[in-house]
């Protein structure tokens, strides 16, 4: 599979929100780094405007019918997309408002718990429009890397520290288990595209249904099904 990166400004205008979501991230650390006399809920009001921003991108374009497809279908938005996107960008900006007095009995590093939520909530976006098992992979990976330093945040506290590692060596093989998944799946039906491979109508033979199997332990392991 092989695409080029000339986007017109018509593809890029489908990945306002996320882009402008990444623009924030780099202004409130900017912010904070610059400003560091600035107290923490100031950095997390600018968190929330920033987001609230994204999410009315989101709801034009919904209210629009705004659909289209980009990197030869590897990044989809449509109106499937466009709901998890506001659903995790709203719970984003919910997150941020109930951790303000939480956050502000932290002694160190309290602004950038709001950069990890955010980044969290971009890996999520572009994960909502992934239309191939690779999109999907990347973006999960992205968003988790916020949730492994969240977890481990109180580095004072040993529960918090124990719990962070305990995570991340999940985190780790969880992983493991969905490439491998993924390259029996790509080994079976030669493509990684959803839509390609529901097409294809392969038969469930032994390797693609171990593939499906392990990417969907993978997954269960990533949102905390089990163990």
């Amino acid at each position: 599979m092989t695409f080029d990166l000339q986007l017109s400004l018509s593809d890029l205008f489908l990945m306002l929100p996320e882009l402008w979501v990444t623009l924030w991230i780099c202004v409130v650390l900017c912010v904070d780094f610059l400003m560091p006399r600035l107290s923490q809920r100031t950095i997390a009001g600018l968190s929330v405007a920033g987001m609230g921003v994204a999410l009315l991108f989101l709801l034009g374009f919904y209210a629009a019918g705004t659909h289209g497809v980009l990197f030869k279908g590897m990044f989809v938005l449509d109106g499937l997309a466009l709901f998890f996107k506001i659903f995790v960008v709203g719970a984003a900006m919910l997150v941020i408002l109930a951790s303000i007095d939480y956050v502000g009995r932290f002694r160190f590093f309290k602004s950038e718990y709001y950069f990890l939520v955010m980044m969290a909530a971009l890996g999520m976006m572009f994960m909502a429009s992934a239309n191939d098992l690779l999109s999907v992979f990347v973006t999960l990976e992205f968003s988790t890397f916020g949730f492994y330093v969240m977890v481990a945040y109180l580095r004072d506290d040993l529960r918090s520290s124990e719990a962070g590692l305990k995570f991340f060596i999940l985190g780790v093989f969880a992983a493991a288990l969905l490439v491998y998944g993924i390259s029996l799946v790509y080994g079976e039906t030669g493509t990684f595209l959803f839509t390609a491979i529901a097409a294809g109508g392969a038969d469930l033979t032994p390797g693609l249904a171990v593939g499906w199997l392990l990417i969907f332990a993978a997954l269960g392991f990533k949102i905390g099904a089990v163990p």
